[in-house]
């Protein structure tokens, strides 16, 4: 089935926009970032940036860019949060190159992850701060490439824009999160740039009374695009505060949604999910949600459990179930698309063909100019309304290609569907779902799925059962996958991070597999409990499957205990 219509033109580029912003209103508000929730009250606990001072500061850096690169080169910016940051990526714009956010290489999986991005994009330079310039230079990764600390350029510096985009040209290189294989950077152009933010603030209906509260990573689709760029070119008042003070203390997004009387946060489900863990009377208390009108959850399945569990903690604060509104995007398509009206809240419909009471929550309508059509992934053929499939989109959103990936650029953006061979071309995103009544439905990842007996399993729900079944296993941090024993029969596999001792294993494990064969119909053939924060997962939090496998079967675990399952548990 297909739902959609074809997109609307646009012309010129996010720069030129960005400046005319400057000129029009320059003292305007672009920017608050939060330096320290823990004391609202301490000198320096935000720092507020203008449009002229954030142009002023971007014109600058563009300067010293064009004295170092050529146009078209690409400049990898690993700045920590907060405007340095901001300021580096606007003068890529300005400057004619092309910008490649990334996390910066502070641990061992970040930096691999650093060196992979590197050695695909094969930047001309690196721009970041003075107190990680030499650490960064350090970095196996990026030894020889030249490095720029931004902060030391000063304002002085800053001169007319070197050059102006057109709709077609490069704004910036998105790379894929990798959570199935090694990062890939997604071409975003001005064009389709312009496009989906116009869709997604369409779609949401914002408007310059809103104000947003991001703690969402600046160099992932969602946090640039959704958490910066959107609110800056839209006339948006913004609050930014740091990833990693968030990842310490959930809550201190929540209380930054009640100090600056937050209406628009974006965050994916697991998320919302670690607020609820952490959440204690004292602090729910002095919560007052009762202006956050529009709580995007996405980048991930969204769970019924997650949002039934956030809105009723919450309800106390001023919070309620139909502000939550659930959204698919990927870079591939710049980032959304599709999402529900504001204000109607979390759809669910059961999943039919498959074990149990299984539901999966909508995740709204195509947005303008978008197409979303299910497709058959082994016989592309176009599937019928409530049919799963293989999720394909067309739109001005879909990016221009893998960078320097001629063939795969082919095979994921040049799809036709057997039955309709004169549409197109389409993005294949490799997610599968379904369409119902015009609602899209996401089923999981097609590399992820679990085929026992002919009958596929999703491993987010077979990973929900492992970690709701025993409060020693720590929530969202499992990873599940299919194995092949010595029989040539299909293994089920589970890696869970575990709080606890060996002792307490053999008990777990049999609350785990009791869990999974209820909840999913399967046998769980051993779990494998490791120690926190070791589970594989991407930078922006999804959980990397196929690493966790590759970590199973060659010993790279950190591990506690394997539990076998016990004879004659489960089913399969």
């Amino acid at each position: 089935m297909s739902i959609g219509s074809m997109p609307r033109p646009l012309a010129a580029g996010l720069d030129t926009l960005l400046r005319d912003r400057a000129q029009r209103t320059p003292e305007a508000l672009a920017f608050r970032f939060v330096l320290d929730s823990r004391d609202p009250d301490a000198p320096g606990h935000t720092e507020a940036m203008t449009c002229a001072a954030l142009d002023t500061r971007a014109r600058s850096l563009a300067a010293a860019l064009r004295s170092r690169v050529r146009p078209g080169d690409r400049v990898l910016l690993l700045h920590p949060h907060g405007p340095e940051y901001v300021a580096a990526f606007l003068a890529c714009l300005y400057a004619g190159v092309v910008a490649v956010p990334a996390n910066p290489p502070d641990t061992p999986a970040g930096a691999a992850r650093v060196a992979a991005i590197v050695r695909d994009a094969r930047p001309a330079l690196f721009a970041t701060d003075t107190a990680q310039l030499t650490d960064h230079r350090s970095s196996p990764g990026l030894r020889g490439v030249p490095g720029l600390a931004t902060d030391t350029v000063d304002d002085d510096a800053a001169t007319a824009p070197g050059s102006t985009a057109t709709a077609g040209d490069i704004a910036f290189l998105q790379y894929t999160s990798g959570s199935t294989g090694d990062p890939r950077g997604v071409v975003v152009t001005h064009a389709g740039l312009l496009d989906n933010m116009a869709a997604m603030a369409d779609r949401f209906r914002l408007t310059p009374d809103d104000r947003q509260v991001s703690w969402l990573p600046p160099y992932h689709d969602m946090g640039l695009i959704l958490g910066i760029l959107l609110p800056l070119c839209r006339g948006i008042d913004a609050v930014l505060s740091s990833p990693f003070e968030f990842m310490v203390d959930p809550l201190s997004w929540l209380e930054n949604l009640t100090r600056f009387g937050g209406t628009f946060s974006a965050a994916p489900n697991f998320a919302y999910d670690l607020c609820v863990r952490k959440a204690t009377p004292e602090r729910t208390a002095a919560l007052d949600l009762s202006a956050w009108r529009l709580a995007v959850n996405g980048a991930e399945p969204v769970r019924r459990a997650t949002v039934e569990r956030f809105a009723g903690r919450f309800a106390r604060s001023g919070f309620s179930a139909e502000r939550i509104t659930p959204g698919y995007g990927l870079a591939e398509a710049t980032l959304m698309v599709s999402g529900p009206d504001p204000g109607t809240g979390a759809r669910v419909t059961p999943l039919p063909g498959h074990t149990g009471s299984r539901v999966v929550v909508g995740v709204g309508r195509a947005v303008a100019g978008t197409e979303v059509r299910i497709v058959a992934p082994d016989t592309l053929r176009t599937r019928p309304d409530g049919a799963e499939g293989e999720i394909w989109v067309r739109g001005p959103g879909v990016a221009a290609g893998y960078w320097g990936r001629p063939d795969a650029t082919a095979t994921t953006f040049a799809a036709r569907p057997a039955d309709a061979p004169d549409t197109g071309p389409y993005l294949r995103t490799g997610d599968l779902g379904l369409l119902r009544d015009g609602e899209l439905y996401v089923t999981g990842r097609i590399k992820d799925v679990i085929i026992v007996h002919g009958r596929n399993h999703y491993p987010q729900d077979i990973e929900e059962a492992v970690w709701s079944a025993e409060p020693r296993l720590r929530p969202g941090c499992a990873a599940a996958f299919d194995t092949e024993g010595g029989d040539g029969a299909t293994r089920l596999v589970v890696v869970a991070e575990y709080d606890g001792t060996p002792d307490g294993a053999a008990a777990v494990g049999a609350a785990a597999c009791r869990a999974v064969a209820r909840e999913c119909g399967l046998r769980l053939s051993e779990l494998v409990l490791i120690r926190r924060r070791t589970v594989p997962k991407t930078s922006a939090g999804k959980i990397r499957r196929g690493t966790a496998k590759d970590a199973y079967l060659h010993g790279g675990l950190d591990e506690i205990a394997r539990v076998p399952a016990p004879v004659g548990a489960g089913r399969g």
